[in-house]
C-alpha cells in the first residue's frame, strides 16, 4: 500500500535533484546582474549575456517542473486502485482548481486515516519545493 507514496517520493526526489543545479545557476546569474558591471563589461555587454542565460534556465526550470508534474498524474493515474482524487475549487481566484490526493496509509491501507496531499490542477502553479514538503509532514 505504501509503494504509491513512495513512488511520487522517488518521482519528486529525481526531479528536485535536476531542478538544484538550475535554480542555484539561476541566483548566480540574478546575484551578477546586481552587481555594478564595470566599463569593460558594459562594452562586452555581459549584462545581454546574462540575461539571455537566465531566460535559458528558466525554461528549462519549467521543463523540469512541468516533466514532474505529468510524471506525478501519471504516477497517480497508475495506482488509481489504492489513491483517490478528489477536484475542488479553491477559494482563491489565481489558483483556480486544485486536487486532494488520498493515500492509503496503515496495515492494507485501513488501519490509519489516508494521508491527503493537495495538488494543483495547472502545471503552472504547481511547485515541487511544496508538494516535496507535504511528502515529508506524512507519517509512515
Amino acid at each position: 500500500m505504501v509503494v504509491c507514496l513512495t513512488d511520487l517520493e522517488n518521482c519528486l526526489e529525481k526531479h528536485l535533484e535536476q531542478f538544484g543545479p538550475v535554480s542555484e545557476s539561476i541566483e548566480a546569474c540574478t546575484a551578477k546582474l546586481q552587481e555594478q558591471p564595470s566599463f569593460f563589461n558594459r562594452l562586452m555587454k555581459t549584462n545581454d549575456k546574462l540575461n539571455r542565460q537566465i531566460d535559458v534556465l528558466q525554461k528549462q526550470s519549467a521543463a523540469i517542473h512541468n516533466e514532474a508534474y505529468i510524471e506525478m498524474n501519471t504516477l497517480l493515474y497508475r495506482h488509481r486502485e489504492v489513491v483517490s482524487v478528489h477536484n475542488r475549487k479553491a477559494d482563491y481566484a489565481e489558483k483556480g482548481k486544485e486536487r486532494i490526493a488520498l493515500f492509503p496509509r496503515g496495515l492494507n491501507g485501513i488501519t490509519k486515516l489516508p494521508a491527503a496531499v493537495l495538488l494543483p490542477e495547472r502545471s503552472d502553479c504547481f511547485d515541487m519545493k511544496a508538494v516535496w514538503q507535504m511528502f515529508n509532514r506524512i507519517p509512515r
